[in-house]
């Protein structure tokens, strides 16, 4: 504490989360486009009223054509100044622009992009020029302060749980450095520039697309796939194994 000059455990994790604040890249902490909602450029503003209160998001990315060719991004508060004037208006004339970064920016640098184009959402692109995903400035303020709850936000399960002695349910989309702290292992031994969540680390270790029920080993954590969204991994079951003590350790115990 202040006083007594130790720090809590939430204090130590925002401590701890600071100073890997600036290792973190846009594409560890991205919602990937798959999970993005976007709007065409064509869309009738009715069906967009519709979307914008059925899924409660503040800002939208508007795409030509296709989600590789974003071309800004639309704010509700426009869509309702356009309803208390019973206005109709095309997508294209209410759409603001959207910061465009790379995958490889860190979250530090990010925050200065925010600031200096005071926006709160950037569309991640990849090195082939196309959609990555998105990040918005919460998602940036959570990796120090944790989860922010907004009014519009459910309430969302932690990426791991235990469910039983040694086993865990989880998202398939937990980072991997989040997954190395919790089961202790050593990063090095799951760093990969191509892949970024457990999702990736199993599908890797397969060496094809997952299918429910697979089955795979990586140390002493076995990984079952409980659920799959067409090609992509939703849920794991993680099992932990002890391992078997060693000549030395039985003697010693002896």
């Amino acid at each position: 504490s202040y006083n007594g000059g130790v720090l809590n455990e939430t204090e130590k994790e925002m401590l701890h989360n600071v100073f890997k604040f600036s290792d973190l890249t846009a594409k560890q902490v991205m919602i990937p486009r798959t999970d993005m909602v976007c709007i065409p450029i064509d869309m009738p503003m009715e069906e967009l009223n519709k979307l914008a209160a059925e899924s409660q998001y503040t800002r939208y990315p508007v795409y030509e054509e296709d989600i590789d060719h974003i071309t800004g991004l639309v704010h509700v508060k426009d869509l309702y100044s356009l309803s208390i004037k019973d206005e109709v208006c095309p997508i294209a004339k209410i759409q603001r622009e959207v910061l465009m970064v790379p995958e490889t920016i860190t979250m530090d640098n990010l925050v200065l992009e925010f600031k200096k184009r005071k926006g709160q959402m950037a569309i991640v692109i990849d090195e082939f020029g196309g959609t990555s995903g998105l990040i918005t400035l919460e998602d940036v303020l959570e990796e120090i302060f944790g989860e922010v709850q907004d009014e519009f936000d459910e309430e969302e399960e932690c990426d791991i749980k235990e469910v039983a002695p040694n086993t865990y349910l989880a998202n398939s989309m937990m980072r991997l450095d989040e997954f190395a702290e919790f089961f202790q292992i050593d990063e090095k031994e799951i760093d990969d520039e191509d892949i970024d969540t457990i999702g990736g680390l199993v599908v890797k270790l397969l060496g094809r697309l997952a299918e429910v029920d697979d089955t795979v080993t990586f140390n002493n954590l076995t990984f079952v796939v409980k659920e799959v969204d067409g090609a992509r991994i939703t849920k794991l079951e993680i099992i932990k194994t002890m391992p078997e003590p060693s000549v030395e350790e039985v003697e010693q115990q002896n």
